[in-house]
Formats: C-alpha cells, structure tokens, sequence
C-alpha cells in the first residue's frame, strides 16, 4: 500500500523557522548539526543532517527544512538518493519506511518494504541506476521501480549485502561472503542461480562508463572484470566512499576526491576539514563535514585549483536531539538540558545545553574540557537566575553543577577542588565516590521565590541541598531521604510544602513542611509516600518509578508513575495517617456503571498543567495524551502514527502559558504544539485582545483563535445582522472557533462580532473578524 500528497509550494518554501501560531499546528525543532549525505536535484542540493532533512538554493542562498509536519512521512533518515532520469528523490527511514519525493512537491510513501519484510528490513546502501533502486540489505537485493513506484523484486541471497549494482542486465552484490552476480534473465529467487566471483569483502559497487567498479573499505578502488571477477587496480587509496553521479565517478575520503569524467586523468579535489560525502553539480561540488555542514567548493579548470565559496550552512536548530529537561525561564526563553539521571552508570549524553528565545536557538558552551574537572555529559537540568538573566546554573549526574554568564562558562562546583584548575570550586555536594570526580549526581535544580537554588544530590547524607544568593550551602538532613540513590525532582506548592521525589530504586515521595524555617530542620514535618501506592478503594499497587509531579490549579498534585497517574486531593490534609492517593475512574458511559482507571497501568513519564487545568500526559510508548481538568474525558490521543510526533517516548514537557505553545522533547528530538489554552488576562484590555487569522481568507479552513480575554470568559459571535454564530467559554484566555455556523456551514463574506465577557459579567471586550469568500 503506497500513499501519495501533493505538497504545495507554500510548505515546500516555508523555510526551517516557523513564524505562524495557527492553533492546532505542529512545529518540528529538529537538530541540524551533524551533515552525512548531499545530493544534488536541479537547482538544489539536500542534505541529510542528525537524520533529518534541509535544502540549500545557491541562487537565492534559501535553507528549508522539511519534516513530518511539511514533506515527510516519517524522520530519522538512513540514505538519500537521486533518480536522475526523473529527478526523484528517494528517502529511506531507519525503519526501513520509503517516501519518493517528485520535483512537482508530489510524495509518495511506501511503506510495504518495511511493513511486509518478515526478514531484517535493513538497507545497507542504495543504488539507482536507470530509474531503478537497488536496496542491498541484511539479507539480499530489493528492486523498486520509481516510475511503476511499486517493489519488483526481492531476492534473497541469505548474507549481508553490503553494496549492489545492476550492469547490463546483471546485478553484482557486493557480500560478507565476496561478491555475487545474478543475471535477470534467470530465476534469481532460487539462490543457485547466484554465481560467486570472487571472494573479495568490498564496501561499494559502482558503475562507470559500462565498467563495473569496488572498493574496499579504508583501501583501493578496483576495476572487476564481469566475466570472471578479476579485480584491477585502479587508483590506490585509502579511500572511504566510491560512487556514480551526474555522468562522473567519484572516489574519495576525509580531505580529498577524484572526479572521473573518463578512465583517465581525474580532476583531483581538496577539501578542508573532514568530508563524508560530494555531490556534484557542474564545477561546483557540494560536500557534507559533519558539524561544520554543507560546503561548496568550486573548481577551476585553467588553475586545477578547488577554493571554497561556500561554507557552513547549517539551519538554525538545537545543536543536537537531547531534550530529556524543559523548561520556560520565562514566556518567551525556552531552556533545555539533554541528559539522564543515570542510576545504571551505562547511558552517557554529550554535555547538552541549549536556549530557544524569539524564533532562534542558542547553544552554551562546550568547549572547556581543559577547565573543568571530569568529562561534560548528562545534563539533567538547567535554571535562570531570577535576578540575572544572563546568568544559569546547570546540573550533571555525575559531574555536580555548572555555572554560566552569557552562556559561557564560568565554574564547575564539585565535591573537592581540582589541582590547577581554579574554575573547579569544593562546595558541601557530596559523591559516593569522593577520589572520582565523575560522580557528583545532581538530578535537578529550582529556584524558589526567595532566589534560593535547591538542589538534589543523590547518594549524599543531604540529598537536598539549597544554595543561598550569597553563595553559602544549606544541608537539609532528613533520615527518610539519607543516601537515596536517584533523589531526583523538586516541586514547591502553593501552600508553602516542598515536595521531593526519588525517582526509582526505591521509588518514594516525600512532602515536607518546613514550617516557615529555611535552616532549621528540627522543625519540619515529612510524611513519606513509599512504593506501595494506597488508593481510594483500599487498592495497593507497587511503584517501581515516579516520574514526575505536578500541581494543578486546584492545588492538587499529579503523581507520573510507571502505573499510571495517581492524584493526591486536599493536600492540606496530607499529614494525616488515613490519607492516600487516587486514581481516577473513567465511567464507560455504556449503560453500565463500570469504570476504567485513568491511563491504568500506562508508564507515565511527564505531565504539564495548562491554563484550562487540563492535563497533558507524556508516556514511555504511548505518545501524548490531554485529558481534561478533572481527567474523565480524553481531549487528545496523539501518536507518531497519526500526528507529526517523531516518537511515542515522550520524555519531557513545557509549556508556554502566554502562547499557548507546548513544547514536547522525544526520544528522537523536539517538537512543539500550538494549543487552544492560554494565560488568561486580568483584565480586558483592547491592544491584546485580537483575533487569528484576520482576515480569514477563502482557501482556510483551520480555527480562528481569540486570544486576550480574561480566564473561563463567555465568548459569543454575532454576524453584523446580530445573529449568534457561535458560543462557549474561553480556555483560558483562549476561544477557538471553526468559522462555521451551529448547523456546520461555512459563514458568508463579512464582519462578525467576538463579545466577551467575564464570568460574573461584569467586564466586556469586543474584537471583530473579517471573512472573506
């Protein structure tokens, strides 16, 4: 089954930043950083970059990018590809998923190599010659013919097929097992018909003016004789990649290439820095180098010189797909950590830090390995000074806290000093293994409203500790919380109550009263919620993580479990000996009075509250869920199966409450959604209150949005004539209307009036909406 869409031209050329806030859209924030792949279609050249997909125009100097939101039907790309003859490009997922893009904006998805494959679906390499695809693969050759776009054939060799090519209607598969020829004119579904022809391993075939080509990996390229396999030397190495485009050969390696127009005299190319891939285009080749990206080079036909005339086109992105830490320093500075609370001590991350402000993406630094003590990895969080907002605190698990001032590195504070090295400051956090500076693990940082930093270090005597404007350490010692090994969030309550989460081994929460004294603890209380969750029905289920906690605006707290979510009501009462958790029952609503848990038993990893008090939930393989404020109903189910999300591992969530954008960090990076709930306003205030998209113009059909108003607002919209159009009650400061009539007809070309009003209606506000037909 292949599924075909028409692009238009106004996705193809929209550009990698989004500038619309239409409620309901996606906006993918993919990082483009690391450049494997380049290939050339007419005027533009694609770039494969972290797996995801961009183009350069030379002529206007256009990036655009493209995703699951606008282009593609799946993200993580193995190998990119061109059909010369039809100028086709051919993307493959890691999945082994296929989408044909035509230079029309036409795609076409074919997923049924992947979806019918009972064998290893893995594509090694791809080879296009004469319209036809070659995928060698895990354990053969599978045709696909972009003209019919239907699979041909699949022929099971039962190796590993490194590499293949078709040559007068012979294909060569390049194997573990050396190289095989099997001619089309037999049945080469029966594996005797395969003929050896040697027993050379080589890592890419190719066609050259009728003349088959190898070349084995870090060496030589040869000449293979189809007769009877003879290889011939051709041009010594080491080089790393070998292939055939635009009527040329190209032979190549980290700083240099051969650009064969006949057998003789190559041009030769010299690149800076380290290249993974050349594409030509004319005297100009195109060429990948990892983090420095594209790179155009032109060559000189009277000087036999290569100068460099482009260089470093890399979109605007995060500079990797780390995104396990969110959070909003303010409504429009996005901060994100990319790391893990690593209790196995087996999963480590690249120091990742990163901020998104006004459309453009930011990167801490990173290269100051020769000033701090321990390698930079697994950052677990990141906070802003609340009187300083060019200055941040980040923590790693394992190598304690960072500090930075206009995103440059300040110091490192760790368990002990470091000697020589002045930037490594001994502070009161505390290591399990205090002769190794690799493992002060600190899970999360928060700042609370007095500008204290909290911090919570597991293994330690004081897993949390506060950190005072001044610099001095406060040691919080609670015997309950004593050398737990994964101490990991922190939620502060409106009521005053601190509460502490450790995440796993054993799970545990703990509420702490501080009773009004920061320093002194002997005054506080604690209750401690063990593993065994109690429910409202006397239920008793073991915990093995707690994830996340949240309070709505309720002031009740949301707990994410690997069971599901759990809910603690009248928090006040949360130091009596009977009071217990709930879970939510789902009436099933068919006649019955049976119930269903809330997300029972779903491995529940983040949640956000939005202006609404509806409750996002991100899960561990389920994707993302919106039920409403009291979580009878389910709002929203999204998956990567049916919405733009690149995972259904949702690992983190922030929200910002003025836009209404709900920024969701995957497994496979960074994504974000425009929601229908904003900050409500206290007051009605002319300037900010307006409606989206105005004028609405014939060809939309998406929501129009009235932002602005007061919270839980009742919104009415009257034509000019003073019927009622639509009604309802604003989430938030938010109303959402479809631009239809109650009867579901689209409303006719005029002004329509947006009435709002509070709910003691006792304040007003009215904007108006332009339609046109």
């Amino acid at each position: 089954m292949r599924k075909t869409i028409i692009v238009t031209l106004a996705l193809l050329f929209s550009g990698c930043m989004w500038s619309g806030a239409q409620t309901g859209s996606w906006h993918s924030h993919s990082a483009y950083h690391n450049a494997t792949q380049c290939v050339t279609v007419d005027d533009k050249v694609y770039v494969v970059s972290d797996g995801s997909l961009y183009s350069y125009t030379p002529q206007d100097e256009l990036i655009e990018c493209y995703d699951k939101t606008n282009l593609l039907n799946d993200q993580g790309i193995r190998h990119l590809a061109v059909d010369e003859q039809s100028n086709t490009l051919i993307v493959i997922y890691n999945n082994a998923n296929i989408d044909l893009i035509r230079p029309n904006g036409e795609v076409t998805n074919m997923p049924d190599y992947a979806n019918e494959s009972a064998l290893d679906p893995t594509i090694n390499e791809v080879c296009v010659i004469g319209g036809k695809v070659l995928l060698a693969t895990n354990f053969g050759i599978t045709l696909l013919d972009v003209e019919q776009e239907v699979l041909e054939n699949t022929y099971v060799l039962g190796k590993k097929v490194y590499s293949s090519v078709k040559l007068d209607g012979i294909i060569y598969a390049a194997t573990a097992d050396g190289l095989y020829s099997g001619n089309t004119r037999k049945n080469l579904l029966d594996m005797t018909n395969w003929v050896k022809l040697n027993s050379q391993v080589y890592a890419q075939l190719a066609i050259f003016g009728e003349q088959l080509m190898a070349l084995k990996s870090k060496e030589s390229a040869y000449t293979i004789s189809t007769s009877d396999g003879t290889p011939t030397l051709f041009h010594k190495g080491p080089w790393d990649f070998m292939h055939s485009a635009k009527e040329r050969l190209l032979i190549g390696n980290a700083s240099s290439a051969l650009v064969y127009t006949t057998p003789n005299n190559p041009v030769q190319l010299t690149f800076d820095g380290t290249v993974n891939s050349v594409a030509p285009e004319a005297n100009t080749y195109w060429t990948t180098n990892g983090t420095k990206g594209l790179n155009g080079y032109h060559y000189d036909v009277q000087t036999g010189e290569t100068s460099e005339t482009v260089s470093l086109i890399i979109p605007n992105s995060p500079i990797r797909n780390y995104c396990q830490y969110l959070s909003f320093a303010n409504d429009n500075r996005l901060l994100v950590a990319g790391g893990c609370i690593n209790y196995f001590g087996t999963t480590f991350y690249s120091g990742t830090l990163m901020m998104y402000e006004n459309g453009t993406w930011y990167s801490f630094e990173e290269d100051m390995a020769d000033r701090t003590a321990g390698r930079y990895r697994n950052m677990t969080s990141i906070v802003q000074d609340p009187q300083d907002p060019n200055h941040h605190y980040a923590s790693s698990y394992g190598q304690g806290i960072y500090e930075f001032r206009d995103m440059k590195f300040v110091k490192q504070y760790t368990h002990k000093e470091k000697d020589g090295l002045s930037d490594v400051v001994a502070t009161p956090l505390e290591s399990p293994v205090p002769a190794n500076y690799e493992y002060t693990r600190i899970s999360r940082l928060k700042y609370d409203k007095q500008g204290n930093l909290w911090i919570t270090n597991s293994h330690a005597e004081s897993p949390v500790k506060i950190m005072k404007p001044d610099g001095t350490f406060i040691n919080l010692y609670y015997p309950e919380l004593k050398k737990l090994e994964t101490v990991s969030d922190i939620l502060f309550d409106s009521k005053g109550r601190v509460w502490v989460v450790s995440l796993q081994g054993p799970a545990r929460l703990f509420c702490i009263d501080l009773n009004g004294t920061l320093e002194n603890t002997e005054d506080d209380r604690l209750k401690t919620f063990s593993e065994i969750f109690t429910d409202q029905d006397g239920g008793a289920v073991e915990v093995y993580y707690i994830n996340d906690i949240a309070e709505d605006l309720n002031g009740d707290i949301w707990v994410m479990t690997d069971k599901g979510p759990y809910v603690l009501y009248e928090t006040d009462k949360v130091f009596n000996d009977d009071y217990h958790f709930t879970k939510i029952k789902v009436p099933r609503n068919d006649g019955t009075n049976y119930a269903d848990y809330l997300l029972d038993g779903a491995y529940t990893t983040c949640i956000e509250i939005d202006a609404a008090n509806r409750k996002w939930i991100g899960t561990l393989s389920a994707g993302l869920y919106l039920v409403g404020a009291d979580g009878l109903e389910e709002v929203h189910h999204f998956t990567k199966e049916e919405s733009p999300l690149p995972s259904n591992v949702i690992e983190s969530l922030a929200l910002n409450h003025s836009t209404g954008e709900l920024f969701i960090g995957t497994d496979k990076g960074l994504i974000s959604y425009v929601t229908d709930a904003t900050q409500g306003e206290e007051t009605y205030m002319e300037e900010k209150v307006y409606a989206y998209p105005n004028p609405v113009v014939s060809y939309y059909d998406g929501l129009i949005t009235i932002v602005g108003l007061k919270a839980n607002s009742h919104v009415k919209v009257i034509s000019t004539a003073g019927q009622l159009v639509a009604e309802g009650t604003s989430l938030g400061g938010s109303f959402t209307w479809d631009g239809r009539t109650p009867q579901g007809q689209r409303v006719a070309t005029g002004i329509y009036y947006v009435l709002g009003s509070d709910a003691e209606g006792r304040e007003g506000i009215v904007t108006k909406v332009l339609f046109i037909k």
